[in-house]
């Protein structure tokens, strides 16, 4: 099967690790990369700070010439190279007249939105392309449950839940971390809302017996920022295997879900039990059922209650790792790697769309 991934390219974790497992698949995948229609990192031009500013200016308000080339580019690209399926992330550039058209090309058009296009998290318009496109798509993956009904009310043809996932060759457990850098005993590894995060950070940093690291982007707009500052200077952002290692650096590792994403899980979800380190998380029901309470993930549902089972967990070590290798135990028999996230999609496409391909049914991996 010949797929047409469509992404801005611009992160570890999203198109590049699916494309991988598809080619594992024995697929054949071609990478549409949406962020060079945005760069203007080569520009020689005397105005090229102008550009830069120009460009920067489209994609965020998702309009102008380089949002018309991106699809124009993207319609000339599949009229080549002929897909059977076009998978698009996002979809934050991509116009109706463009799914129609590549619908009409004889692919099979599917999108997965990982953000909220519904919720409160961004600007007024940001999803406006995605959101009128939704009727145009084949179907589309939501990231949430919420999401579901709201993508079946904006006209989707049909719609299922695709989680997250955690990526094996990155997130995975690092034996020896002495001499890390990121060395704690509880860190969290996220961006600032203005949620109950300032609260438990607040009170983990006025903790004198508890070594917290905090890390992520954002948090220079927290009310928290002199102190942050003062203790730290400028949060570093790991991504990638320095993400890994951050995570594999401390004895507890937090979990915080966003409000303005209404989110009930997160992908540290399984990005940590996949490190082997024990997850601290807020609780919710969906993450209950992922993860057994006490068993192999441990909640907080208080700032107080979060205090207290860290000091726990900090003095009781055996359970501390007993937990952490039970949640590991059970991400890897349910299956939350990107591979089989990709299985669910070929799964969808020959069982739902098998007599539109051309040529011969879809292949589904069956290999981890």
């Amino acid at each position: 099967m010949r797929l047409l991934l469509v992404e801005h390219w611009d992160s570890d974790v999203y198109a590049e690790p699916y494309a991988r497992r598809f080619r594992e698949y024995g697929h054949e995948v071609l990478a549409f990369k949406e962020y060079t229609f945005f760069d203007s990192s080569r520009s020689l031009s005397p105005r090229s700070r102008w550009i830069q500013w120009a460009k920067r200016a489209q994609a965020k308000c998702r309009v102008g010439p380089s949002v018309r080339r991106l699809n124009q580019h993207l319609v000339g690209i599949a009229r080549e190279f002929v897909p059977d399926v076009v998978f698009v992330f996002r979809g934050a550039f991509l116009w109706p007249r463009t799914v129609e058209r590549l619908r009409t090309l004889g692919s099979v058009v599917i999108a997965w939105n990982n953000d909220d296009p519904f919720g409160p998290r961004h600007y007024l318009g940001a999803w406006r392309h995605f959101l009128r496109s939704v009727p145009h798509y084949d179907f589309v993956f939501a990231y949430r449950q919420t999401n579901l009904e709201e993508l079946r009310r904006a006209g989707a043809k049909g719609t299922d839940l695709l989680r997250s996932s955690y990526v094996r060759e990155i997130n995975r457990p690092i034996e020896n971390v002495k001499d890390s850098p990121y060395s704690s005993d509880i860190s969290f590894i996220g961006h600032w809302e203005p949620d109950c995060r300032e609260e438990a950070i607040a009170a983990l940093m006025a903790a004198s017996d508890i070594d917290f690291r905090l890390f992520g982007p954002l948090w220079e707009r927290s009310k928290l920022a002199p102190a942050i500052m003062a203790r730290w200077g400028q949060l570093p952002s790991p991504r990638g295997s320095e993400y890994n290692l951050a995570l594999c650096s401390a004895k507890i590792a937090l979990i915080f879900l966003s409000r303005l994403n209404r989110d009930t899980y997160t992908r540290r979800c399984f990005e940590i039990p996949a490190a082997g380190v024990f997850m601290l998380s807020e609780f919710t029901p969906e993450i209950a059922h992922l993860f057994e309470e006490d068993k192999e993930i441990v909640f907080f549902r208080s700032t107080v209650e979060l205090l207290e089972k860290t000091r726990y967990y900090l003095t009781h070590e055996e359970e501390r790792r007993r937990i952490a290798k039970a949640g590991r135990e059970r991400l890897l028999r349910d299956g939350h790697e990107v591979g089989d996230r990709a299985i669910q999609i070929l799964h969808l496409v020959e069982t739902r769309f098998g007599q539109r391909l051309r040529g011969d049914s879809p292949r589904v991996g069956s290999e981890m």
